[in-house]
């Protein structure tokens, strides 16, 4: 009687041990499931982003349905990334719009003084946005690197 007891304690003991190693197991796969996808939400912005200042880069201006697309694509961000990141986003969104918004004043515009100012604030809005091409790596750097998953 007393050996069954011991056996009936020790397989107790057993089978608490490996439902404790698969249930562990599983956190770790669900926590890898998570991660992925966020990942890929995050990658998603990325590109779009990524995207949308190639665009502009490329053709020196952006139109509305680029900024459309841009909004559509950076629609999660909020939820998927610190402020710092969202306001960054907001930022380059920001200066899209001012861009295309000055393309749109200066056409009818006279040559002037008031024609002239438009264009310096048009050509700082293109330089910023052109030169956050090479940075979007790493701003976007802590949220999609894979050395963090460890």
């Amino acid at each position: 009687m007393m050996l069954t007891v011991e056996l009936g304690t020790i397989a107790t003991a057993v089978v608490a041990a490996v439902v404790a190693v698969v249930t562990w197991r599983q956190y770790l796969v669900d926590r890898a499931n998570l991660k992925l996808a966020l990942f890929e939400k995050r990658l998603a912005v990325f590109v779009a982003t990524r995207l949308f200042l190639t665009q502009i880069l490329r053709a020196g201006r952006t139109s509305m349905p680029e900024v459309f697309d841009y909004r559509a694509g950076i629609g999660e961000a909020e939820f998927l990334f610190e402020q710092d990141l969202v306001d960054y986003l907001r930022e380059i969104d920001r200066r899209a719009l001012s861009l295309w918004a000055n393309d749109e004043t200066l056409k009818p515009m006279p040559v002037g003084e008031d024609r002239s100012a438009l264009v310096e604030t048009r050509m700082a809005d293109l330089e910023w946005l052109s030169g956050e091409i090479p940075k979007l790596k790493g701003r976007f750097h802590p949220y999609l690197g894979f050395k963090e998953w460890t």
